[in-house]
């Protein structure tokens, strides 16, 4: 795999000048995130985490619809989380795009499924936890299609190997409403192996409201719901409540790396921008039944 990551990055580097001895530009991208945890968890002690991320993204030209692409993430733990720093190549591979309305990736990348990311959400993850396959996204009017399949990395399920999978999403829109379903398929889960979900959207005004249906084919505890409201009064301030009810096997078990599993409780957020200086976020969930976590992050994208 570390050869694979080498390969890529060179690809990217020597593509940089075409067939003609030109330049073509290689675009970077990415986002610097600073996060602090007060977590309160039940038995009365007290834990302060903080994390560091950095993320950057080098794309360039392979020609007419082609790119090639690659990222560097690293992400490092402090305070009272001793969880092992990460630094690597964490994504790589190519993008086909025709037009606006079509674009295919192919190789190791993120993905999430649904407004809420409920079902599946790899792209907070830096290192490692990832999709390796393809991932196709068309728009054909009102109406957007999302297809993926490949494996998943076994650090999501402390797991000895990755594990088959494949899912999609499709939604159509009516002026502010938007219907959508989706699914997603795992191999060689114990509990449950087909996840399925619903969810609807609507704009009133400055309001957005959310609510999502989910279920597997699991035989007990097995479906979800999650309910969302955000408001954004300027354009620089959103506040947003989300609330999750979500049995044990209405979703997978991704050892607390993507998704959402066997929660129930309320996340309270107010997000600020300073438009390109970043942007605030203050947040409290109570999502877990044995703990609290109030959250102040920080982001800078570029």
């Amino acid at each position: 795999m570390k050869k694979l990551e080498t390969i890529m990055l060179a690809l990217c580097m020597a593509a940089s000048v075409n067939s003609w001895g030109y330049a073509s530009p290689v675009e970077f991208s990415g986002d610097i995130n600073l996060k602090h945890d007060d977590v309160k968890i039940q038995d009365g002690d007290r834990e302060n985490n903080w994390e560091t991320t950095f993320r950057l993204k080098a794309q360039t030209s392979l020609g007419e619809n082609w790119k090639a692409f690659v990222r560097y993430g690293y992400r490092h733990f402090g305070g009272d989380d001793d969880t092992p720093e990460v630094s690597k190549l964490d994504q790589y591979g190519f993008v086909y795009e025709k037009g606006e309305n079509t674009k295919v990736v192919f190789g190791v990348q993120d993905t999430i499924l649904g407004p809420f990311g409920t079902l599946l959400d790899l792209t907070d993850n830096v290192g490692n936890a990832m999709l390796k396959g393809v991932d196709l996204q068309h728009q054909e009017k009102d109406i957007v299609y999302h297809l993926f399949a490949g494996k998943i990395d076994k650090r999501l399920f402390d797991s000895d190997s990755d594990k088959s999978a494949y899912g999609g999403e499709i939604n159509k829109t009516w002026e502010n409403t938007t219907l959508g379903g989706e699914h997603l398929h795992i191999s060689g889960l114990e509990s449950a192996d087909s996840y399925y979900g619903l969810y609807i959207t609507n704009k009133f005004g400055k309001a957005d409201l959310s609510a999502e249906y989910i279920w597997s084919s699991a035989s007990s505890d097995k479906n979800g719901t999650v309910y969302g409201i955000s408001y954004s009064p300027t354009d620089m301030d959103t506040f947003s409540l989300t609330h999750r009810n979500i049995k044990a096997y209405a979703a997978p078990d991704f050892d607390d790396l993507a998704g959402y599993h066997n929660e129930k409780g309320t996340e309270l957020a107010w997000e600020h921008s300073f438009g390109q200086a970043g942007v605030l976020t203050l947040k409290y969930d109570d999502v877990s039944s044995k703990e609290k976590t109030t959250t102040l992050e920080y982001n800078f994208a570029f």
